[in-house]
């Protein structure tokens, strides 16, 4: 078994100040704290999402973390690995949403039970860091222990951003860990993003996922932006460069939540909010919000929702006869303004959307402007 981490178990002790809200998987990532190479334990599944950051994250019982908060150590067995290749030229229309409902696509809900998935990103531009979190997230929809992405540049250029000048905090500096030569793994998947089309995973569960176009074109009352698997800032980008200068269908709800009041403030500074707002979004705090059927957009009876979030088991976001359809934020973005599932290339016409790794708010406001 591995060693425990050597870092000092992160905890919520300290009041964080009030910029510093939202999604815990989201904070987790935003955290100076969190570094590659490290072992990151938390109480609820979605852990796995720091995976984007080169640890190995993992979400564990209350039991398990109540021993880990009063030890500093976790004991854990080490897991075969599935090996996870992204290839080729990415269409400036597929997101990570859709890489990860492909990755489930083939290896089948719970395909990778007692397992790790290793992504590696050989795509011609280089998948976005809010793309990788959304493909660790639903790592556990496949059944793994963790997701984890093979360290590379585009991570270092999004810690130099995060953390600053300053770097890490004293006792969390970076392990930048790699495969070994030779590494056997369990089963290797390659995946040439150039060849997908938009997808969705189907009411009931993840095991059935086909292209959105092939979907039912049935109408939708409720559309869903947020979540710790699609809330980001990349995705409220998307959506908004879909629903510039249009309004939301008439008997659709669209609800955005975004994943942190990080987010939430960038929104603002960019011009999302605004463009959102006029086509008659109702826009919330930042929280898990309907995800979890919590707040802030249950279904009711009957109704259907396009959710950018990870679950779609019947009762996840309200009433047990509401259905759940998981899609991309574009997906879900084009089914606002057609009021049905369709494919989002249908509603784009010559809309380019905001390129690539290039969310920083003085660009996105440049191009929606």
């Amino acid at each position: 078994m591995p060693r425990a981490a050597s870092s000092p178990p992160i905890t919520s002790r300290r009041r964080r100040p009030p910029s510093a809200r939202g999604i815990s998987h989201q904070l987790l990532v935003e955290d100076r704290r969190c570094q590659p190479g490290m072992v990151i334990c938390g109480a609820d599944s979605h852990t796995v999402m720091a995976g984007a950051l080169g640890c190995f994250a993992s979400g564990m019982g209350s039991t398990d973390i109540l021993a880990l908060l009063l030890t500093g150590e976790v004991l854990l067995s080490i897991p075969g690995s599935i090996r996870i290749d992204f290839e080729g030229a990415m269409p400036e229309w597929l997101f990570g949403k859709d890489l990860a409902l492909e990755i489930i696509r083939q290896l089948g809900e719970g395909g990778a039970v007692d397992l790790a998935l290793e992504y590696r990103d050989g795509t011609a531009s280089g998948l976005t860091m809010d793309s990788r979190f959304a493909i660790a997230n639903m790592a556990v929809e496949a059944g793994a222990t963790n997701g984890v992405f093979v360290p590379d540049d585009t991570l270092r250029g999004y810690l130099a951003e995060r953390d600053g000048a300053a770097g890490p905090l004293p006792g969390f500096e970076a392990a930048w860990l790699v495969p070994d030569a030779g590494a056997a793994y369990v089963r290797h998947l390659r995946i040439d993003t150039g060849a997908l089309r938009p997808l969705v995973a189907l009411p009931g569960d993840l095991g059935r996922i086909v292209a959105a176009g092939d979907a039912e074109p049935r109408p939708v009352q409720q559309v869903f932006i947020g979540s710790c698997a699609g809330g980001r800032l990349e995705d409220l980008a998307a959506a908004a460069r879909v629903l510039r200068g249009r309004r939301v269908a008439p008997g659709v709800r669209l609800v955005v939540t975004p994943a942190s009041q990080a987010v939430f403030h960038a929104c603002l500074r960019n011009g999302i909010f605004e463009v959102l707002s006029e086509a008659g979004a109702m826009i919330t705090n930042s929280s898990c919000g309907a995800c979890g059927g919590i707040d802030k957009g249950l279904l009711g009876a009957g109704e259907v929702c396009v959710s950018t979030s990870n679950r779609n088991f019947r009762g996840r976001m309200g009433s047990p006869d509401g259905l759940i359809y998981l899609a991309s934020p574009l997906t879900a973005a084009a089914a606002a303004v057609t009021g049905r599932i369709c494919d989002p290339l249908d509603v784009l016409d010559d809309r380019a959307l905001p390129r690539r790794g290039d969310t920083r708010p003085a660009r996105i406001a440049g191009e929606l402007t």
